[in-house]
């Protein structure tokens, strides 16, 4: 079963986060404040639990931050202000300080140019993590091994990629309506399985066409 801490979240949108600092957003600011306090002289009990012997903390974020491109950008930044793709790659590079076991990726290559999208695909190649992802991406689909499409029939899987979904998938006129990109591909899932889609009127994902029994359609 897997615990909340095991799991990890890159939105596709972030405005709830222009409050907070990059280390808040990144959920380490309570780890950051244990750590300087220690380090100040103060050995409350409370500090060490809070830390839980992660004293490289505020290295490994600022490594991960690095890697993405942010060297130089300091943990205690208001997100606010930063533009869509750097907002991206902070969370992206959360992906990496955290090292979960479940990753949900929205949308995540809509900020990012041609190296950031590059790492990504990287990261999905490489990644032991299931990774669930939605987007529009068709390079990025393509990276991930089965796709699931939720439909008035239920849930479908598809054991291959984007190519393997469009060579296998339902017939391209669908009972619902769809327009602009929404139509044009399925949204990823995950690295040890699924991915998804959602359009107006349905959500797919892709992999080996079998129907999965017990999944109706909503």
């Amino acid at each position: 079963m897997l615990r909340p801490e095991h799991l990890y979240y890159v939105p596709q949108h972030f405005g709830q986060y222009d409050r907070q600092t990059i280390a808040q957003a990144l959920g380490i600011s309570h780890k950051l404040s244990a750590l300087h306090a220690i380090l100040s002289g103060d050995a409350t009990e409370k500090h060490f639990n809070t830390l839980n012997d992660d004293w490289n903390v505020e290295e490994r974020a600022q490594t991960s931050l690095d890697s993405w491109g942010l060297d130089g950008i300091p943990l205690s930044r208001p997100m606010e202000g930063l533009s869509g793709g750097e907002k991206t790659r902070i969370f992206l590079a959360g992906m990496e300080l955290h090292n979960p076991t479940a990753i949900l990726l929205d949308e995540p290559t809509n900020y990012l140019d041609a190296d950031g999208r590059e790492r990504l695909y990287n990261l999905i190649r490489r990644t032991s993590a299931t990774v669930l992802v939605i987007s529009h991406d068709r390079t990025l689909l393509n990276q991930l091994p089965a796709i699931c499409e939720l439909s008035s029939q239920g849930l479908t899987y598809y054991s291959g990629n984007y190519d393997f979904y469009k060579t296998e998938g339902p017939a391209t006129e669908s009972p619902y309506p769809t327009t602009g990109r929404e139509a044009e591909s399925p949204a990823p899932c995950t690295q040890s399985g699924t991915r998804s889609r959602r359009t107006e009127g349905q959500t797919e994902c892709a992999g080996r066409k079998t129907p999965l029994k017990g999944i109706p359609a909503s």
